[in-house]
């Protein structure tokens, strides 16, 4: 499968503490491959805080899920979120029409382990910030084709 296009993203890599250990449990919970593609390239991998670190998240192994760099990213900007209550990848109306379409609805794996599991409050919350961000460009934007607008409303109504 081709790599989905997207702009060069760069990001500043800090080495907080606690962060390789995050890392290495995440890598481990999930068998080495990231939970939405299942990517298996460690050089491609990296541990993803469901609430922000800098935003009182932990670097405990239920405030993580093991996504692809470029996965992260779209994660940490609300443009892909998980459904809480049915552990499925939904995507923000933008990328509805792109190659990471094929990645909506795939439910997440669960960890080895039950205690490994991420937190349901936190995916909850993560949530919450998703729809919130994509409701209100939804209701502000009057430019997108019809076919994207469709895509988001068949996503939020499964969702529902």
């Amino acid at each position: 499968m081709a790599m989905p296009c997207c702009a060069k993203v760069s990001r500043p890599c800090l080495l907080r503490e606690g962060q390789p250990a995050f890392r290495a449990n995440l890598m481990e919970a999930y068998s080495y491959r990231c939970v939405v593609t299942e990517c298996d390239a460690p050089q491609a991998l990296e541990a993803a805080h469901i609430r922000p670190y800098g935003d009182l998240g932990t670097n405990d192994i239920y405030n993580g899920l093991l996504l692809r760099a470029d996965i992260h990213t779209l994660f940490d900007r609300n443009m892909l979120a998980v459904d809480p209550q049915t552990r499925e990848v939904r995507l923000a109306p933008p990328l509805s029409m792109t190659q990471y379409r094929t990645f909506s609805g795939r439910r997440l794996p669960d960890p080895k382990e039950e205690w490994q599991r991420p937190s349901q409050d936190l995916l909850n919350e993560r949530w919450e910030e998703f729809q919130k961000a994509w409701k209100t460009t939804l209701a502000l934007s009057c430019s997108w084709p019809l076919a994207v607008v469709a895509a988001v409303v068949h996503d939020m109504q499964a969702s529902a």
